[in-house]
C-alpha cells in the first residue's frame, strides 16, 4: 500500500513470521528522474529540509528514528534485518503498530471525553519536553516537518509518532521549525475536536511546560519578520482565513496573554 496509480511512492507490507509482526516499508521514487533532482536541489537550497529522493527520505526517517529513541520520545522500533532477496533497497523493518491515530480518537463521538483529555495531556506534555530539547540542543530533527494528530498512533497504550520521513536542516530557523509543528497541531485538533477547539487550545496553553518558549513560538509565528513566515502568514490566511495555522496560533497567543 501507499503508491499512487502510476507506482510512485512508498511501499508498505505487513510480515507476519513465527508469530512476530513487522512493518516492511520500501521507499520508491514519487517522480520522475528530472523532477526528483530539481526537487532535492529546490529542498536544499529555497525549503532548507532534507531531500524528497527515496534515498534521501529512507536516510532521514532512519535517522530521525535513532534520534528520537535515543532521547526518549515514543517511536517505531526499527529492527535490524535483511531485506527479503530479490526487494531492491531502501527500505526499513519496522515495529507493526496497528491502532487509530489521534485524530481519528478525538474525533469519535463514542469516546468518553475524559478518556479524549487524558490523551490530549500526553500530547501537550510531550510535546513540550521535546520542543525544549530540540530548543535547547539545536537538534531540529526532533520537530517533525509535518507535525498533525494523523501522524500519531494510539498502540498498546502508547502514543507513536510516525512519518518521520522529512527533516529540517541545520540551517533552518529554529523558531521557524516550532511555529510549524506548533500550528500543525494546532490545526489537526480543529479536524479532530471540531467545534470544541476552544477547549483543546485552552489545555494547550494551560499544560504546555516551557510557557516562556511557547510565547517565542506563537511570538515568530504571528509577528516573525523573515519573508518565508511573512509569505507563509499571507498564503496562510489568504488560503484559510478563520480556519487556519496563523488564526489558530492568536487563538492560543490570546490565552498566553501574548
Amino acid at each position: 500500500m501507499g503508491q499512487d496509480a502510476e507506482g510512485r511512492g512508498n511501499i508498505m507490507y505487513k510480515v507476519v513470521e513465527d508469530e512476530a509482526t513487522y512493518l516492511l516499508k520500501l521507499y520508491r521514487s514519487r517522480w520522475h528522474p528530472l523532477q526528483e533532482r530539481l526537487e532535492q536541489r529546490f529542498a536544499h537550497y529555497v525549503h532548507r529540509r532534507s531531500p524528497g529522493s527515496a534515498a534521501g527520505r529512507f536516510q532521514s526517517e532512519r535517522d530521525n528514528l535513532a534520534i528520537w529513541t535515543a532521547a526518549g520520545f515514543d517511536v517505531c522500533r526499527v529492527f535490524d534485518r535483511a531485506l527479503p532477496e530479490g526487494i531492491e533497497p531502501p527500505g526499513l523493518w519496522l515495529e507493526y503498530c496497528p491502532g487509530p491515530t489521534l485524530s481519528e480518537f478525538f474525533a469519535d463521538a463514542t469516546v468518553d471525553p475524559a478518556e479524549k483529555k487524558r490523551e490530549l495531556l500526553r500530547l501537550v506534555h510531550s510535546l513540550s519536553r521535546r520542543h525544549a530539547k530540540a530548543f535547547a540542543t539545536g537538534e531540529r530533527r526532533l520537530l517533525q516537518k509535518h507535525g498533525t494528530c494523523n501522524h500519531v498512533l494510539l498502540f498498546d497504550g502508547r502514543q507513536v509518532t510516525i512519518d518521520l520521513e522529512g527533516a529540517f536542516l541545520p540551517n533552518y530557523r529554529m523558531l521557524e521549525a516550532l511555529a510549524r509543528e506548533t500550528s500543525g497541531y494546532l490545526r489537526s485538533f480543529r479536524r479532530g475536536f471540531g467545534e470544541q477547539i476552544d477547549t483543546a487550545i485552552d489545555l494547550f496553553a494551560a499544560e504546555y511546560q516551557e510557557q516562556d518558549l511557547l510565547k517565542q513560538i506563537v511570538d515568530w509565528g504571528l509577528h516573525g519578520g523573515s519573508l518565508y513566515r511573512r509569505l507563509t502568514r499571507m498564503q496562510d490566511r489568504s488560503k484559510r482565513g478563520a480556519e487556519g495555522k496563523t488564526a489558530l496560533l492568536s487563538r492560543l497567543g490570546d490565552r498566553l496573554g501574548s
